[in-house]
């Protein structure tokens, strides 16, 4: 208990994100480009954004993405780390005024901070 929170305050010192955290700052910014255009197409056919349904609640967000939904899906399986799978389950548990920044350079910017928060409670 005292050596993960020792690990977190020279993280924390040392401005290191958590393992969990570094790695969904790799996945982010891919998911970003993909929906801006800024990958090959078989990576943009895996991110596709949440449709309209107007039988259902008008006040749906639709920056968040459409996440594969399978009672059977286990997220420490090969599956569950896909990227069809983990981009947007990630991606859907960002702020929404990260979601939709303009540039890639402001977006990362931003990430990290709320990374950072997210880990150390902290910015």
């Amino acid at each position: 208990s005292s050596g993960i929170n020792a690990e977190y305050g020279a993280g924390k010192k040392c401005h290191f994100l958590p393992i969990r955290q570094r790695v969904d700052y790799k996945i982010y910014p891919l998911v970003y480009k993909s929906l801006h255009d800024a990958t090959p197409d078989y990576m943009k056919e895996m991110i596709k954004y949440r449709k309209p349904n107007p039988d259902h609640n008008l006040r749906l967000d639709l920056t968040k993405l459409e996440e594969i939904r399978d009672n059977e899906l286990n997220y420490t399986t090969v599956t569950g780390k896909a990227f069809s799978v983990a981009g947007p389950r990630i991606w859907n548990r960002l702020p929404q005024e990260i979601r939709t920044l303009a540039s890639l350079e402001l977006f990362k910017k931003s990430l990290k901070a709320h990374l950072f928060s997210v880990a150390y409670g902290c910015i």
